[in-house]
């Protein structure tokens, strides 16, 4: 992990455009400033790799809501409204480089689902305390399919609606991994360590899972490394953090905001942090 540009403003629970943006291409979208009111912000930030810049807000601010896509394609979809009912929300955004339009709503509001895919092509899954329905979106309405294993609130992540990876349970802490297939979920190996909303970014067969929480404890830095069949602890956040925005792929991915850790002078992060696997040049040696 390396350090990387802040935001302008500090949050945890944004949404991240995930693994169909990049390092250096992502969005990081509403969010939750608490203890600041108003506790909900519309404002979305674009990531170029070395400093954010604030871009048109989203219609409706929400804290811990799903997005998907680039930074010219993204949605941004379900959340909780303002203090004090957090009411969820089934709204669901649309962003085509330059405004946010209200499109299909989901079939149920929930808030701290797992989400990912693209602008055309995206999943929803889960939802605290006992959601195990997932939906899938076409580019213009949503689709109920098959329902997680387990019912919980979830993080994930995938480049579209046909394949994908769930970990990490809320609100109780938990290793719990699933993946999707485009029809059915199977229950694979758990993660080492078991916690709650971790930042999520890759594939089903190669992800990231960095930070999150040992609900009801505290926040952690650490991170583990899927492969396709188990995972691998690898190099800790310098921060620890839950409810982070990702961005990018599970060999060059970033991470941004997050719910700080206790003693932080606000609960809300602005610290981005970059994670990169080098690329390791093989060469034959001959001796005699």
């Amino acid at each position: 992990w390396a350090s990387g540009g802040s935001l302008n403003t500090r949050r945890f629970g944004p949404a991240g455009t995930g693994t169909t943006s990049t390092q250096t291409a992502m969005l990081a979208m509403s969010g939750d400033r608490m203890p600041t009111e108003p506790r909900m912000v519309a404002n979305v930030e674009q990531y170029d790799g070395t400093s954010f810049t604030e871009i048109a807000d989203v219609n409706a601010a929400r804290g811990q809501g799903c997005g998907a896509g680039t930074t010219t394609a993204a949605l941004f979809f379900l959340g909780e409204g303002q203090p004090p009912s957090f009411t969820a929300s089934a709204a669901n955004e649309s962003w085509d480089g330059s405004s946010w339009t209200e499109v299909g709503d989901l079939g149920q509001a929930r808030t701290a689902a797992a989400g990912f895919g693209t602008s055309t092509s995206a999943l929803a899954a889960g939802g605290p305390p006992s959601y195990a329905l997932t939906e899938t979106w076409n580019g213009s309405s949503w689709t109920e399919v098959a329902d997680l294993n387990t019912n919980a609130g979830r993080k994930g992540c995938g480049v579209s609606s046909s394949s994908g990876i769930v970990f990490g349970r809320a609100p109780t802490a938990s290793g719990e991994t699933e993946t999707w297939n485009g029809s059915s979920w199977t229950t694979v190996a758990e993660m080492n360590t078991a916690r709650a909303n971790p930042a999520a970014f890759g594939t089903a067969t190669s992800a990231i899972a960095a930070g999150g929480t040992i609900a009801p404890g505290p926040v952690i830095a650490n991170t583990e490394q899927w492969d396709g069949s188990s995972w691998t602890e690898v190099n800790d956040l310098a921060t620890g953090r839950n409810n982070a925005a990702p961005g990018g792929t599970a060999t060059a991915g970033v991470i941004t905001g997050g719910f700080a850790p206790p003693g932080s002078p606000s609960y809300g992060l602005d610290a981005t942090e970059e994670w990169t696997i080098p690329d390791f040049e093989i060469k034959s040696v001959t001796t005699s």
